[in-house]
């Protein structure tokens, strides 16, 4: 009786190490799985990242072809596109941005498309970002001043409109007061007075990124950004580390008992 009663701590010890050992194990897993897959994300955003790069320096497409583009493809953001028409003259909102390190507005005007260019029926305005200007310039801006005038053609980046609210921390857009914090391109419309049907379901920045200015624009022109964070390089580089001192903590552990042993 009395020898069951002494083996029984040692068997106790035993399950304990061993369910101690699965828990490391498991732990050492995951963050080592956690660090792989977020170097798999790294090389999908730098692979993203370069087709970007390498779509918004490609030559203008035809609006019709970057239709069709939409339809075969899907994604046509950051497209360079070329369209013609002519600006609504006496209206424009404004899009909260900082461009350059100074914080000021993106103007948003609508551009009528002439006949053909867009294939669904009745979608016949696009709304143009013509550029930024500083906080202060917005009143001189409020009636889509500096726009050209009559049928023109234009070149630009095509961007998406986006389906809902980036993040519920952005404010809420005023669009009363012709405020934009997120590119809600329905209500952009109804404050331009323009009905939503209408409206080609894309946005299209003036300009390629880098230009210094065009003829007869105002707004600076060419202020596409590309803001597609990427931090999985350090986020890897964070799960490995706790790997490593995970693994650098057992072992100090162990080395401790051993000793504890040796000096009992």
């Amino acid at each position: 009786m009395s020898s069951v009663q002494d083996r029984s701590p040692v068997r106790m010890g035993r399950a304990g190490f061993v369910t101690t050992g699965i828990l490391i194990a498991g732990a050492f897993i995951v963050l080592v799985g956690l660090g792989t897959w977020q170097m798999k994300r790294l090389a999908w955003k730098e692979g993203l990242l370069a087709t970007i790069d390498s779509r918004i320096h490609q030559p203008a497409l035809a609006l019709s072809a970057l239709a069709d583009k939409v339809s075969s493809a899907g994604s046509v953001e950051f497209t360079p596109v070329e369209v013609s028409g002519s600006f609504k003259a006496g209206s424009a909102v404004f899009y909260l941005a900082t461009f350059g390190g100074q914080s000021g507005w993106y103007v948003y005007q609508p551009f009528t498309l002439q006949p053909g260019q867009w294939p669904q029926e009745g979608e016949d305005t696009l709304l143009i970002n013509r550029g930024f200007i500083p906080y202060d310039r917005r009143d001189d801006y409020a009636e889509g001043k500096g726009a050209p005038t009559g049928i023109i053609s234009i070149e630009g980046i095509a961007r998406e409109i986006p389906a809902e609210k980036p993040t519920s921390l952005m404010p809420d857009n005023e669009p009363e007061d012709g405020s934009f914090f997120w590119k809600d391109g329905g209500a952009m419309a109804r404050a331009l007075g323009i009905e939503t049907g209408r409206i080609v379901p894309l946005f299209v920045d003036l300009g390629r990124p880098g230009e210094e200015g065009m003829p007869s624009t105002t707004p600076r022109p060419g202020v596409t950004q590309v803001n597609l964070p990427n931090n999985h390089l350090s986020y890897a580089l964070t799960w490995y580390g706790l790997a490593v001192v995970l693994l650098g903590v057992v072992a100090y552990a162990f080395w401790q008992s051993r000793r504890t042993v040796r000096n009992a």
